[in-house]
């Protein structure tokens, strides 16, 4: 649940696109999430397909700054999961490493709610995190509304051309980039959080426009331009996902050494696409220009 966030800002924002924050105190817990998750892949301008590699799982998430081995304290752990779960608790959750800057529980990959719900059922998830006991609700739902999952995101771009390999291609010299969401409208409560989130798969820095959220209550949509090309590295790659999320318990406020953050039951649709940045022509034509120096210094050993 990357891109939420800003949970303080809960109760009085409005659909609005928000920046991410650019800094934080460190050592510190934004919130922690309960979460079921449908996941999705956009390969073209209305083609959104279920991941077949993640379609359906079940996590938990601490989201902060600065967290380690030993923030928040331990055991961090699900101490207890519904009744009728075929898995129950404790459960640990992964501390952060290189490739994941938050405390979480991933569960495996499930390929239907059903059976999600089977192993990972409605009710109460009690957590131990940083010595304070934390209780969310987690409804199952049915499947006349979904499992409680919101409706498939799709983004629209703007300034942007599919390929036929399924990737949107995007040249920064032509103008602003605009991704845009359908609306929110299955299982839109009262209240849902909406983002769009970009990270580089080419290990490029983090720029604070490239995240845009919004909360309310009720179907909402949300959109972002990005309007800087300067922020965008030439050839780099990056991965672009719009999340729908249906709160469906708190938040409620933490305290103790997780005191400012909030805790929260969610249930999430994600879509995820690939994002080409197209090389500027300057760099064509200095590619260009190296591969003429190369073929005359090859020349020249060919006369000797």
């Amino acid at each position: 649940m990357r891109n939420l966030r800003l949970f303080l800002l809960l109760c009085t924002a409005s659909i609005v696109g928000l920046p991410a924050f650019a800094g934080a105190p460190s050592a510190t817990v934004r919130f922690v999430v309960v979460d079921k998750s449908h996941e999705f892949n956009q390969t073209g301008p209305s083609t959104v397909t279920e991941d077949p590699n993640r379609p359906f799982r079940f996590h938990v998430e601490i989201d902060g700054e600065n967290q380690s081995g030993s923030f928040p304290t331990g055991p961090n752990q699900i101490t207890s999961t519904p009744a009728l779960s075929g898995v129950t608790g404790p459960l640990s959750l992964v501390a952060p490493d290189s490739n994941n800057d938050h405390w979480r529980y991933n569960s495996p990959s499930y390929s239907s709610a059903s059976t999600l719900n089977a192993d990972y059922g409605g009710g109460i998830y009690t957590l131990l995190i940083g010595g304070q006991t934390i209780s969310l609700n987690l409804p199952v739902g049915n499947a006349g509304n979904g499992f409680l999952f919101p409706n498939t995101p799709l983004i629209t771009a703007t300034g942007a051309t599919w390929l036929p390999n399924g990737t949107l291609a995007y040249d920064p010299s032509s103008g602003p980039l605009t991704l845009a969401s359908n609306l929110f409208s299955t299982n839109a409560g009262a209240t849902v959080h909406l983002g769009i989130n970009l990270d580089s798969t080419s290990g490029q820095p983090f720029f604070n426009d490239f995240s845009a959220e919004a909360f309310g209550s009720g179907p909402s949509s949300i959109s972002q331009t990005y309007n800087n090309p300067g922020e965008f590295i030439s050839g780099s790659t990056y991965e672009v996902s719009l999340e729908f999320n249906n709160i469906v318990d708190g938040p409620f406020p933490l305290s103790g050494q997780l005191s400012g953050g909030q805790a929260v039951a969610v249930y999430t649709a994600r879509t995820t696409l690939h994002l080409q940045i197209i090389p500027e022509p300057s760099a064509y034509a200095a590619l260009a220009g190296v591969s003429v120096l190369v073929l005359a210094a090859w020349r020249r050993r060919s006369r000797k």
